[in-house]
């Protein structure tokens, strides 16, 4: 998803400022603060303190990665790390994390292990049982609800028919998965990955929770469903990963609700390309794309924006 899409973030300027109070409030110096990314949450590059500030749309969004932070460092998974400021100057729209740099990209076999060791060390049964569920409808519905105009009516019902059938179909398999149910990152791909002392560590978390461990192959398995994505990095990714490729195929799976897993996750691409275009109209016609191979099977590649 677009690192500057518009979203229920706060706007950047007030997010600076918030940021830097929050810093000089936790004792961190904001020397040199500035915004350097808007998605999810608006994200703040603190250099002189060493950290970066997420400063989030509401505080419930800021409890949910506490909690999804403070599990990963517990496991010690790869995963940035989370800092807690002095409860006295606690923020309840922020969070402060690790500051990584870019590295090397990881080709698919590196990323499978990456995920892998991530989920080797979080397996849900050694982590507590009230941390966030994954959920991809709670996002799916938050797009739905900013849909453009332009959607006709016919196709506004079908993709709720379809979001409903997925939604149902997600309660009936999201347990049962033959790779167990660990913590999740929740949207792995290599452009979520930076570095701390040589080694590679994910970065944004907004979307893990408890779930399949099969989720975290989906982004790449969408990836060459909808995407164009090498069919032979995807077998790569999955074999690295510790899997058989054969078995959790893209398009005909030895597991069948994996491609339940799929469809969500395409729905999800469509409904955020959707809901983002109601307000950037540059998206429109990604926007078209998606909706058209999501709900008639056109054929056309989707692009990352």
């Amino acid at each position: 998803m677009s690192p500057d899409a518009p979203t229920r973030c706060p706007p950047p300027a007030e997010s600076l400022r918030r940021a830097i109070a929050a810093a000089r409030a936790a004792g961190l110096d904001p020397s040199g603060a500035r915004v350097v990314r808007r998605g999810s949450a608006v994200i703040v590059d603190l250099p002189a303190a060493d950290r970066i500030a997420r400063v989030e749309g509401d505080p419930a969004a800021a409890a949910r990665q506490t909690a999804l932070g403070r599990a990963f460092a517990r496991r010690a998974a790869p995963v940035m790390r989370l800092w807690t400021p002095p409860p006295a100057a606690a923020d309840p729209r922020i969070t402060f994390w690790q500051r990584l740099q870019p590295g090397p990209t990881l080709d698919p076999p590196a990323l499978g292990r990456l995920i892998a060791a991530v989920h080797a060390r979080c397996p849900a049964a050694a982590l507590p049982a009230d941390l966030p569920p994954l959920d991809p409808f709670v996002e799916i519905d938050h797009w739905r609800a900013r849909l453009p105009d332009w959607i006709a009516p016919a196709d506004r019902a079908a993709l709720a028919a379809q979001t409903d059938a997925a939604r149902a179909a997600w309660l009936e398999t999201r347990d049962g998965c033959p790779l167990g149910a660990v913590l999740l990152h929740g949207d792995v791909h290599r452009d979520n990955v930076m570095w701390a002392d040589g080694a590679p560590r994910f970065i944004d978390i907004e979307f893990g929770g408890l779930g399949p461990a099969a989720w975290d192959l989906v982004p790449a398995a969408v990836g060459v469903r909808r995407y164009g994505a090498d069919p032979a990095g995807y077998r790569a990714f999955v074999a690295a990963y510790g899997a058989d490729p054969d078995r959790w195929s893209p398009t005909a799976p030895a597991w069948a609700p994996f491609e339940t897993l799929c469809r969500a996750y395409e729905i999800l691409c469509v409904a955020w390309t959707l809901g983002t275009a109601a307000i950037d109209t540059r998206r429109a016609a990604e926007a078209r794309l998606r909706l058209d191979g999501l709900l008639r099977g056109g054929s056309g590649i989707w692009t990352l924006s």
